[in-house]
């Protein structure tokens, strides 16, 4: 569903032919699978995620990374990996996710990637706890062309959230919200 707003919203600018048929292939693989129950997929990803840190600053209970419940090495992408992947798939890719069970701010490439995806023309969108949104950062962020950031504030006061955000700051946080909106960023704040 996340994609498909994005997609609404995708600037139409951006729309070439590559990634109108592209969407048209997998579309109509879709309606193959659906009537005939033919499952065999044409076209490539329109929307990938990417994880450019695969690691927390938090310990959130809910979450597989902050109970430390998966066994892997604390990573971060690298840039050069990230490009790589980008450009193979930029002619069709039309949507990012830079996060998913990690903090994307961890990854000091964060912003570059950003632009690089933006460059692209690919709808860009960055999930955060938001414990690094400084004014050096937001700033930054301003210049990438980010399409949608995603705060989770998962309290009302400290007490609350820190229940759910184990090891955040509640204060850290809004005032990271403030600073984003302030710069006029495409913030969404998002609870529990």
């Amino acid at each position: 569903i996340t994609e498909f707003c994005a997609m609404i919203s995708y600037p139409l600018s951006w729309l070439s032919v590559k990634r109108m048929g592209n969407v048209t292939k997998l579309f109509a693989s879709y309606v193959r699978a659906v009537l005939c129950g033919n499952v065999h997929v044409s076209g490539y990803p329109y929307a990938a995620s990417i994880e450019p840190a695969n690691y927390c600053n938090l310990s959130c209970p809910q979450c597989p990374t902050g109970r430390h419940q998966i066994d892997k090495k604390a990573q971060k992408l690298s840039y050069q990996d990230f490009s790589y992947v980008i450009d193979a798939l930029s002619p069709y890719l039309m949507y990012v996710n830079l996060y998913f069970q990690g903090e994307s701010f961890l990854n000091n490439d964060l912003p570059k990637m950003i632009r690089y995806a933006s460059s692209k023309k690919i709808y860009t969108c960055v999930s955060t706890n938001g414990h690094f949104l400084t004014q050096e950062v937001v700033d930054e962020l301003k210049q990438t062309g980010l399409n949608r950031l995603i705060i989770c504030l998962d309290g009302a006061n400290q007490q609350s959230y820190q229940k759910y955000r184990v090891g955040g700051d509640f204060l850290k946080v809004t005032d990271g919200i403030k600073r984003c909106v302030a710069a006029g960023l495409p913030v969404e704040v998002q609870c529990l």
